[in-house]
């Protein structure tokens, strides 16, 4: 990504902090899609789009050459505040 997230400061790190300590995460769509659910969130707090993203990831068929790991989706991202 050409536009990568900065690491979020301590005084602004609540729902975002878990994408500023890991550069894969950050630097791969991940860290964009966060930070758009984030921000979609604080915009229209009852959108469907978080869901519907998390769901797209969720359902990322396996590839031999791309996976959600490449995109920086790790173990677990799912269960993040953001995407609840």
């Amino acid at each position: 990504m050409i536009n990568q997230p900065l690491v979020p400061k301590p005084q602004e790190v609540a729902p975002g902090g878990h994408i500023g300590a890991d550069p894969h995460r950050r630097t791969r769509v991940y860290g964009a899609a966060a930070i758009a659910a984030y921000l979609v969130r604080k915009i229209h707090p009852t959108t469907s789009w978080v869901m519907r993203m998390k769901a797209h990831w969720q359902d990322f068929p396996a590839l031999a050459h791309a996976s959600s790991d490449h995109a920086g989706f790790f173990p677990d991202w799912a269960l993040q505040d953001i995407w609840k």
